[in-house]
């Protein structure tokens, strides 16, 4: 249990970028030197904390491969988003296991 912990402590990292981002063209990069602390090779999930208008949304999975960046319903609701900038707009989605789906509505949020 120890070396998980261990392990825990040398994953974890705090970076705070103070800008906001502008858009689809603001890239989130980073360098070699940001991983010297890490073991290798590793396969472990980029996961954040993100401010989409006033409020922080802890455990921001990033998945860069993924097409669809989803966000609960539920979550939404306690950031006391205005509901009726959820547009309808169906999508065929690939699953996990090649099931194709709907995706069923589309928010635009200020990060």
């Amino acid at each position: 249990m120890a070396s998980i912990k261990a392990y825990q402590r040398k994953a974890d990292s705090n970076c705070n970028w103070t800008r906001p981002f502008n858009g689809s063209d603001d890239e989130v990069t980073f360098h070699e030197s940001d991983t010297n602390s890490l073991d290798r090779p590793h396969n472990d999930p980029l996961v954040i904390t993100l401010t989409i208008g006033d409020f922080n949304v802890e455990r921001v999975l990033v998945d860069t491969g993924s097409t669809l960046n989803i966000i609960f319903l539920t979550t939404l609701r306690e950031m006391k988003v205005d509901m009726t900038q959820i547009v309808p707009t169906p999508r065929p989605v690939l699953g996990f296991s090649g099931e194709t789906t709907m995706t069923l509505e589309t928010i635009k949020l200020p990060v």
